[in-house]
């Protein structure tokens, strides 16, 4: 509430967050800086479609708690169904803004192809 309410140029309590942001007066670029600076407040890359998604903070306040929220334990004796090696890669890959993941996904599928 307080990135939108900046960049709106509003106080925190000014701005509703049940009402969509573009209804507030956000435009595509308030809505690119608003999701970089969540991306670096969570230390990772967020989708470009980000406030199309999710037009309220109310979503957008939800998804992130979905996105941020500790993975389940593992059952008592249970490995989890990934190694610790598995568990670095998915957050190192998750930790890749869209046109990252999709370089490098182009780049292994052109050595699939060579090979």
């Amino acid at each position: 509430r307080e990135q939108a309410a900046r960049l709106l140029g509003l106080a925190p309590r000014a701005v509703d967050p049940s009402r969509p942001l573009q209804e507030m007066g956000f435009d595509s670029l308030m809505a690119v800086e608003l999701r970089n600076a969540l991306g670096a407040a969570i230390g990772r890359g967020l989708p470009a479609t980000l406030l199309f998604d999710h037009p309220t903070l109310d979503a957008l306040a939800a998804f992130l708690d979905r996105e941020t929220a500790p993975a389940p334990a593992p059952a008592a004796g249970g490995t989890g169904g990934a190694s610790p090696e598995d568990a670095v890669l998915v957050a190192e890959v998750r930790s890749l803004s869209d046109e990252e993941a999709e370089r490098q996904l182009l780049v292994e599928l052109a050595t699939l192809v060579t090979e």
